[in-house]
């Protein structure tokens, strides 16, 4: 039941998009700026930021959603670890290195898990997380671009004297519609987003805060190049892989952490 769950919460996901898509693409940038001599060139670059966010947004959920979050390999368990501080999933039948847990939805070890999450049906780990964060941050800009272009058709429609604007009352509602609809998800992603990028800056994934946890100290540039790779360009690039993640990475107390300090 909770997988079925899942998969209706990631489709509504798509649905939510393609409807910001079609509004955008056929009812609001054709109507109020491409159709209207006055603002075309608007209308056009704000065609193409949109379609551009539009894609990246897809293609960061779809990888979000099908590569393998980080499932942690069956390594031999190495002989400096005490015994009594070796971790074991008998569901998995491996050893689980400090920063590997396991999810009872994927029935699987995760490293670096985050969370479940069921707008992509799939747990947001070590390899994956990259992408769901590029997937909030194109989903925020996608929209905010349709709230602004809401706001700059209220505007047109009660704020000039031009009459060419005034027989798009239906379009007008079209876009109050979807640009609240855009407000509520433009507060969830940028929320999730903060939290996610919070993370990673911190070393610290949402599991290992309930554990009262924190992996290896680093700067913040270091953590985020571990997570969203070395070059800086690509940080918010769908098409390039995070680097693989260090399985030895240990654990420690926050409370050791701060008596260190």
């Amino acid at each position: 039941m909770e997988h079925y769950l899942g998969v209706a919460v990631s489709i509504s996901t798509y649905a939510f998009l393609f409807l910001g898509e079609y509004c955008m693409t056929f009812e609001l940038i054709p109507k109020w700026f491409i159709d209207k001599k006055e603002v075309t060139y608007c209308g056009y670059i704000w065609f193409a930021l949109f379609q551009i966010f539009f894609v990246l947004a897809i293609v960061s959920h779809l990888k979000a959603t099908f590569m393998e979050p980080g499932y942690t390999p069956k390594f031999p368990v190495p002989g400096d670890i005490p015994i009594e501080k070796i971790r074991y999933c008998e569901k998995c039948d491996q050893w689980k290195p400090d920063r590997t847990h396991h999810c009872r939805a994927c029935k699987k070890c995760i490293h670096r898990m985050d969370h479940h999450c069921p707008w992509i049906n799939n747990c947001v780990g070590a390899k994956n997380q990259k992408f769901f964060a590029c997937f909030l941050f194109y989903v925020f800009l996608c929209c905010l671009e349709v709230i602004s272009i809401m706001i700059y058709i209220v505007f047109l429609y009660f704020g000039l004297k031009d009459k060419t604007f005034k027989d798009g009352l239906v379009s007008l509602l079209v876009s109050v519609f979807t640009g609240v609809i855009a407000s509520v998800f433009l507060v969830f992603t940028a929320t999730m987003f903060y939290d996610q990028i919070e993370v990673i800056i911190s070393n610290q994934t949402e599991v290992e805060k309930m554990g009262n946890l924190i992996g290896t100290e680093k700067s913040v540039m270091q953590n985020l190049k571990e997570s969203l790779g070395t070059f800086p360009l690509n940080w918010f690039n769908p098409f390039v892989d995070s680097p693989d993640p260090d399985y030895s990475e240990v654990l420690y107390s926050c409370k050791d952490k701060t008596k260190k300090e």
